[in-house]
C-alpha cells in the first residue's frame, strides 16, 4: 500500500522554502495540537497565512521537491491529532455504494462528470472511461492520446480539453461530435453552460465555444499579471454570467452572451517584501451565497460581493490554500491553519473545528440536511454537522487524497482519488 498522498491543487502549488521561514509560521502550537478535537464557538480573529505558493512558470520538478519536507502540514515529524470520534445519534450518515479501482493515477484537478446515468472520468495516462452510476461498471473507454486538462459533461454533451488546447466534444455515448484547437495551453477543466462551452487558457484568456460546432463565439483576455499560476481558479456560471477568479485576488463577471465584463473587483491587496509573499490569487472556485458571490484569496481575505454590481458586501482577513463552500445562509472555510470554520454573512465565526489539522483537508462541499463533506490526504471522507461542527460519520476510500472536491448529485456524492479510485457515496 502506498503512503498517503497530499492534495495540492494546481491553483496552489506550494514552496515550503520560498522564504526560508515558512515552516516556523506553519507549525501548530503544542496547545493547538493538544486540543485539536475540540469545537469552539469563539470568533477566530485574524489568521496569518503560513505557506507560499510556487509559480506555475517555475519548473515542475522544482515545485515538487520541497513538498516532501516542511509542506503545508508543517513539520513532518509532528503527527496529526486523532480523528474526532463520530457523534452517536439520529443524524443521517453516509455509506459506500461502490468503488472502481481499475483506473490509473489522477492528477489534482481531475473531477468526475455526470451525464445522465453515466459518470465520466479521466486519468493521468489519458484514458477516458464512462462508468455506470448504479454500480461503477465500465460502459465505454478509450485512450485520448494526449495529456488531459479536464472534462465536463451534461445530459447532452461531454467535453474533453487537452493540455495542448485541443477541445473535443462527444455525445453522451462517446461518439465524437466536433473538435476545436486553441492557440494556447490549458490546465483547467472546461465548464458547460446552457449556451456555450467555456475554456480558460493558462495565459488568462476565457473563450466561449458554440456547443453545436465548437466555433468561437467570443474571447476575453484578462490583464497580464506579473505573477501567474499554472492552473487557474475554476469558473462558475449563473444564468447569463460567468464568474472568473483572476491573479491579484480579482473577480470579474462576464456576460455569457458577448464576453463583455459587467464588473471586476479586487477582494484583497498585495503585501510582503518579495514577489512570492505578494502572491494573492483566488483559491478554489468562487461560490454563490444567495445574491452574493464569495471567494477567498491565498495570503489575502475571504470576501463576498454583490452579483449585481460587484460592490463589497463583507470581507474578513482570513486566508486559505484550499477554498470555501457556501449555501444561501452559511459559508465554510478551511483556513490557513487547516481549521474548519463556519461563517455567517458579515464574517462572524459560528463554530470552529480544529480536529482535522495536518490532515490535508480538501475543499469541502455542502450536502443535504446541512452537512459538510470533505476528504483528507489519508484517503478518508468525513461528514460534519453544520449546526455545530461535530463529526457525524467517516469512511475510508483508499490511502490517497482526493483529486478534487466531492461531486454532489442529489443524495449521492462521487469522488476520485489521486491513486485512481472512483467511489460513489450515499448520503442518506
Amino acid at each position: 500500500m502506498r503512503g498517503a498522498r497530499t492534495s495540492f491543487p494546481f491553483s496552489s502549488f506550494l514552496s515550503a522554502h520560498a522564504d526560508g521561514a515558512s515552516c516556523a509560521r506553519g507549525d501548530m502550537s503544542a496547545e493547538s495540537v493538544a486540543s485539536a478535537s475540540s469545537v469552539s464557538a469563539e470568533a477566530s480573529g485574524l489568521i496569518q497565512p503560513s505557506r507560499r505558493r510556487l509559480l506555475g512558470s517555475l519548473a515542475m520538478g522544482a515545485a515538487l521537491l520541497p513538498l516532501s519536507a516542511c509542506s503545508m502540514f508543517g513539520d513532518d515529524a509532528a503527527e496529526p491529532p486523532p480523528y474526532p470520534v463520530p457523534r452517536l445519534g439520529d443524524e443521517k450518515g453516509m455509506r459506500l455504494l461502490w468503488k472502481n479501482t481499475g483506473g490509473s493515477d489522477a492528477l489534482v484537478g481531475f473531477q468526475p462528470a455526470i451525464s445522465g446515468n453515466s459518470l465520466w472520468v479521466v486519468d493521468q495516462k489519458g484514458r477516458v472511461r464512462r462508468l455506470s452510476r448504479k454500480d461503477g461498471r465500465v460502459e465505454h473507454e478509450f485512450k485520448a492520446g494526449k495529456a488531459i486538462a479536464g472534462l465536463a459533461a451534461d445530459d447532452e454533451l461531454v467535453v474533453l480539453v487537452s493540455r495542448d488546447g485541443t477541445v473535443k466534444a462527444l455525445s453522451p455515448k462517446g461518439e465524437q461530435r466536433w473538435e476545436a484547437r486553441l492557440d494556447s495551453e490549458v490546465a483547467t477543466a472546461p465548464v458547460l453552460a446552457d449556451s456555450a462551452v467555456l475554456v480558460r487558457t493558462i495565459e488568462g484568456r476565457v473563450l466561449a465555444l458554440e456547443r453545436s460546432g465548437g466555433s468561437t463565439r467570443w474571447s476575453w483576455k484578462a490583464p497580464t499579471a506579473l505573477l501567474n499560476l499554472w492552473q487557474s481558479s475554476p469558473m462558475v456560471t449563473d444564468v447569463d454570467t460567468v464568474y472568473v477568479g483572476l491573479p491579484n485576488a480579482k473577480l470579474v463577471a462576464l456576460d455569457l452572451r458577448f464576453g463583455v465584463p459587467r464588473w471586476d473587483v479586487a477582494i484583497a491587496s498585495s503585501l510582503g517584501a518579495t514577489e512570492l509573499e505578494r502572491l494573492i490569487d483566488i483559491v478554489g472556485a468562487p461560490v454563490l451565497m444567495g445574491t452574493d458571490l464569495c471567494a477567498v484569496a491565498y495570503q489575502g481575505r475571504v470576501a463576498c460581493v454583490r452579483t449585481t454590481d460587484g460592490e463589497l458586501a463583507w470581507s474578513r482577513a482570513l486566508s486559505s490554500s484550499v477554498g470555501i463552500a457556501a449555501d444561501d445562509r452559511d459559508l465554510v472555510i478551511v483556513d490557513a491553519s487547516e481549521v474548519i470554520q463556519l461563517l455567517r454573512p458579515g464574517g462572524g465565526t459560528v463554530w470552529r473545528q480544529d480536529g482535522y489539522v495536518r490532515r490535508g483537508v480538501s475543499t469541502p462541499v455542502i450536502v443535504p440536511d446541512k452537512r459538510l463533506l470533505f476528504g483528507d490526504r489519508f484517503g478518508n471522507l468525513s461528514l460534519l454537522s453544520m449546526n455545530d461542527g461535530q463529526t457525524l460519520a467517516r469512511i475510508e476510500i483508499d490511502d490517497s487524497a482526493l483529486a478534487t472536491p466531492p461531486l454532489l448529485a442529489g443524495d449521492e456524492a462521487y469522488v476520485q482519488t489521486q491513486e485512481g479510485t472512483i467511489a460513489a457515496i450515499a448520503l442518506r
